[in-house]
């Protein structure tokens, strides 16, 4: 069923420690750092501390209890309140987001995901051979699941760390109009509790708080949770290349920073001169971008620019380094070469401004051009699968809002 909580009786504002749970109460990486024959230390010190800078170390827990503790763990009540499928989650749909998802910079991103998730599994059951005997890639994946769509971080200085939190995780999510903020409690112990907001909660209302962080995009919402909170800004990751038919390409590229430098002339050498026949004419390995997240409103309200001024104060500086046509001796004397990627900050002759605007529309128009048939197409397509309530709706609802917003 549904999950959830609703309020029995009324709670008046501000009230503190609606629902509290003492951190040991909570499930954390800790849980199997106790103990020395847990998966989470047998495997190797480095890898260990690594995993540790994200839900990774905690997973590997979480997984340990799930698949194989069972009853025997502490957690076990918790543990039989997980739901038995996640394929709503993007990581783990039957749905072909590759067509519903084509020309969305998200589809990029659930992809790489999958293939580090892959990449981890293979990397700790080759440091644990018995690990790929016991967990197969499908639970690996599962469980991955279950810990990201339902932790939470516990903040220490400037230090966070993940924690799966009994009872408080099935407060469900609203970005406008949550009831409840999530905050601790030094009062005698440690704890992780829910508090009401400014406004009062009437008998029998559902409760919820804001998972997303301030700002945060629609489809990185939807990446980790799997549904389209309509109230959250839409975003679109936009590659603004240097390439090499641009003045002066080989002498630029050594000006943006230095680890995408060192990455992108590894792979000259290593591809040679026929590399583009086996990484594909649109591999862009030759190319340098600068990525800007493009945000707009919600459709509710009208998809504006959250930031136009950005497109002045950082795209067209940029832009004016791309085309600068008369040397790395005059860039130099003219634009801020500190920068990486750098920028000219001053407006150039006239040919060459129109040339930096001329720039930044044409590689607006590619991006645009890469989702497939028109915003027509995917309006009514959106109508139809919103109103079969079909999985593959928000999926093509993301794709449609990033192309609304462009």
């Amino acid at each position: 069923g549904e999950r959830g909580l609703v309020t029995v009786s009324a709670r008046r504002a501000w009230q503190r420690e609606l629902l509290s749970v003492p951190l040991d109460h909570a499930f954390s990486a800790a849980e199997c750092r106790q103990n020395a024959t847990s998966l989470v230390m047998r495997i190797p010190v480095e890898l260990r501390d690594r995993l540790a800078r994200s839900h990774a170390l905690l997973h590997l827990c979480f997984l340990e209890h799930y698949l194989f503790v069972k009853g025997e763990s502490r957690f076990a009540p918790y543990l039989e309140t997980m739901p038995a499928s996640l394929s709503h989650l993007p990581l783990l749909t039957n749905v072909n987001i590759s067509s519903v998802l084509e020309g969305s910079p998200l589809l990029g991103d659930i992809q790489k995901h999958r293939r580090d998730l892959e990449s981890l599994y293979d990397e700790i059951a080759w440091e644990l051979p018995d690990f790929g005997q016991m967990v197969s890639l499908a639970d690996f994946m599962h469980t991955y699941c279950m810990v990201e769509s339902h932790s939470h971080a516990k903040h220490e200085g400037n230090e966070s760390s993940p924690l799966m939190v009994p009872l408080l995780d099935l407060i469900n999510h609203r970005s406008r109009g949550a009831n409840l903020r999530l905050g601790g409690s030094v009062e005698g112990e440690l704890r992780l509790a829910a508090h009401v907001g400014r406004h009062a909660i009437a008998e029998g209302d559902e409760l919820f708080f804001t998972y997303s962080e301030e700002n945060e995009a629609s489809s990185k919402f939807f990446k980790q949770f799997g549904f389209v909170d309509e109230d959250l800004p839409v975003a679109s990751k936009v590659s603004f290349p240097l390439r090499p038919h641009h003045p002066d390409y080989s002498s630029k590229r050594l000006l943006f920073d230095e680890s995408l430098v060192h990455t992108k002339l590894m792979l000259e050498r290593l591809g040679g001169d026929d590399a583009e026949s086996y990484l594909g004419q649109n591999s862009g390995y030759r190319d340098f971008p600068k990525f800007v997240i493009w945000r707009c409103s919600p459709e509710s309200a009208g998809f504006v620019a959250q930031t136009p001024e950005a497109a002045h104060e950082e795209l067209l500086p940029y832009a004016r380094f791309v085309v600068f046509p008369r040397g790395t001796e005059a860039l130099r004397t003219e634009c801020d070469v500190t920068k990486r990627p750098p920028a000219c900050l001053w407006p150039l002759p006239p040919a060459e401004e129109a040339a930096a605007a001329q720039f930044l529309v044409e590689v607006v128009r590619e991006h645009i051009r890469r989702y497939p048939g028109s915003l027509e197409d995917d309006e009514r397509m959106l109508r139809e699968l919103s109103g079969k309530r079909s999985p593959e709706a928000p999926y093509l609802r993301i794709r449609r809002d990033e192309r609304r917003c462009l």
